[in-house]
């Protein structure tokens, strides 16, 4: 196995894959919020020429292999597995063509430009499509407006904890802001006791999903991760 063929799998494409997407982009670099830790003020920076990563508040960074051991929590080996698996479609891009990607093609940043009920008819076929309660995503979600570069789409819009919102439609899975969303039913010191529940989803598709089964909104702690790689953030 290769393992340079590995480290040359672009850092930003893999992030993107995820979800993640850079807060601000300068010559030659990237900067994000941390993917595997809390980070309110973006620490993260990519080098697109070197293909690495260093994270500034911890003092941490070298390769794409360190990196995905950080976010899934796993050793070298298993790291080595998931990049070079047939399920890697950036890994798959690099064997067919046998090029070198030193630099990650632009991303361009989402921005949210409207926000509304939910109500387009792609968006509410799509929720069909998907078997969930369109009035339950209704209550729980929003119509959200946004641009990527010069154009503009639409998608369900799920707030979490850090304003932005997840993206879906039947043909985009992303981000504004990536974080995790949380619902405390705990109102007081009499309730304390209810902080031994918490319901976990890895997405909000899931929990709608969840939501359009039993009906009812849960009496628990809810934890949305919204990626998998907010694992530890969510534990925080």
């Amino acid at each position: 196995m290769d393992l340079n063929l590995i480290k040359q799998i672009s850092i930003v494409n893999y992030l993107s894959q995820m979800g993640i997407e850079p807060v601000r982009k300068t010559v030659g670099n990237y900067l994000y919020h941390a993917p595997y830790r809390e980070d309110k003020h973006p620490s993260f920076s990519v080098n697109l020429q070197k293909n690495t990563w260093y994270d500034f508040g911890t003092g941490e960074g070298t390769s794409i292999i360190d990196l995905v051991m950080q976010i899934h929590h796993i050793d070298f080996k298993e790291a080595v597995k998931k990049l070079s698996g047939e399920r890697n479609q950036a890994y798959i891009q690099i064997k067919t063509q046998a090029v070198i990607l030193p630099y990650a093609p632009a991303v361009n940043v989402i921005k949210v430009i409207k926000k509304q009920s939910l109500a387009n008819p792609a968006l509410l076929q799509y929720l069909q499509h998907r078997a969930i309660d369109v009035n339950i995503a209704a209550f729980w979600t929003e119509e959200i407006h946004y641009t990527i570069g010069d154009r503009q789409y639409f998608a369900i819009g799920f707030a979490n904890d850090s304003g932005g919102y997840e993206l879906r439609n039947k043909h985009f899975k992303g981000a504004s802001r990536k974080d995790i969303t949380t619902y405390s039913q705990v109102s007081s010191l009499d309730q304390k006791d209810m902080f031994d529940t918490c319901l976990v989803f890895e997405g909000f598709m899931n929990y709608l999903s969840y939501l359009t089964m039993y009906k009812d909104e849960p009496n628990q702690n809810i934890c949305v991760l919204n990626s998998v790689s907010l694992l530890r953030r969510a534990k925080e």
